[in-house]
């Protein structure tokens, strides 16, 4: 899975790929997958992407309004949840699931792929259990990523949108700039 990979020397392909896969799933199997997150997205050798786990996934039925689904209960993996469910807390339902809130965690799962292992860990830290009681603290320091990284600012707005083409072209410029930044040094 992602949440075993070394990033070094990375390219976009294999995000845009999981991207890929999902708006085929939102668009054409009318799929929600629940719980995008690294340790869902297989890797192989070969640069081959698989989204696994689809244990919360929801089929969307043809007459579903807006394309939500909306559960009593909280399921997903509160680190990579969409802010709008970590602002209610866990157990303070209904959650609304949408194509954006599978592209909200899809856009935390690649920034945490691109943090250092150090940062990594501080935002594992915060939620060492994923429990209720960790849930304000993650949500804040997302806020503080959202507010002050332009990398995720623009992927955040982006996934909110469901503009999965800006999510490519996000990507594909900042990881452009990423690889040549770290090949400089």
């Amino acid at each position: 899975s992602l949440s075993n990979t070394d990033y070094t020397g990375w390219h976009s392909k294999g995000f845009v790929s999981v991207l890929r896969s999902l708006e085929y799933l939102h668009r054409t199997a009318r799929v929600l997958h629940c719980d995008i997150r690294p340790a869902n997205i297989l890797a192989s050798k070969l640069n081959e992407f698989c989204i696994v786990d689809f244990g919360y996934a929801v089929h969307l039925e043809e007459t579903t309004e807006h394309d939500t689904y909306v559960r009593s209960n909280y399921v997903g993996t509160p680190k990579y949840s969409p802010q709008e469910h970590l602002e209610r807390g866990l157990g303070n339902g209904p959650y609304v699931y949408s194509p954006a809130t599978d592209l909200e965690s899809f856009v935390k799962t690649v920034y945490m792929c691109m943090l250092s292992n150090q940062a990594r860990h501080k935002i594992t830290f915060l939620a060492r259990g994923d429990s209720a009681a960790d849930i304000p603290k993650v949500k804040s320091w997302w806020d503080d990523i959202f507010k002050n990284d332009p990398f995720a600012s623009a992927m955040i707005k982006c996934a909110r949108s469901r503009d999965y083409q800006g999510l490519v072209n996000v990507l594909q410029n900042h990881l452009a700039k990423f690889l040549h930044a770290f090949d400089a040094v």
